[in-house]
């Protein structure tokens, strides 16, 4: 992964370092993936997203949706069908936890979207591994990967 690009990721719903409320599964969200946009790369054939709660290196995996070609701007009401998209928005038991989204994006359909949805889970390490093979077993189908984070308290 050592010709990996960075591109940078930003969200209509982080301000000041904090996730919107919206996107919380708290009595005070909604449940709503946040909007994310990126740059587009070239190349790419795929975009992956993953959010985890890196909380304590408990890596909690919130989101985790795959199949989004050719997309760089996203929202999980706007996926097309086929996009594997799933998602449950922040709900720290207690105090501040960071959540970490980050967009990959893959020369093709990768070997596997390592990950527990909604559970404990693999790092972002284990995640960047599975990505970098893609389906025909070749390493090397990550071109690019950016992150944004910002934090949630309990409510």
């Amino acid at each position: 992964m050592e010709d990996v690009k960075s591109i940078k990721v930003t969200s209509e719903d982080l301000h000041d370092g904090k996730w919107d409320d919206s996107i919380s599964n708290t009595d005070a969200g909604e449940n709503a993936s946040p909007q994310l946009s990126w740059e587009r790369v070239p190349g790419a054939e795929e975009y992956v997203i993953y959010m985890i709660d890196e909380y304590d290196t408990d890596y909690w995996l919130h989101w985790r949706a795959y199949g989004i070609m050719d997309f760089y701007h996203a929202h999980g009401e706007e996926f097309a069908e086929e996009v594997i998209n799933e998602y449950v928005g922040p709900y720290p038991p207690e105090g501040v936890h960071e959540y970490v989204v980050y967009v990959f994006a893959l020369k093709g359909p990768a070997a596997s979207y390592p990950g527990n949805f909604d559970a404990e889970s693999v790092s972002v390490s284990e995640v960047r591994k599975g990505l970098d093979r893609s389906e025909d077993g070749e390493e090397g189908n990550i071109l690019a990967e950016g992150s944004i984070s910002g934090t949630y308290a309990a409510v």
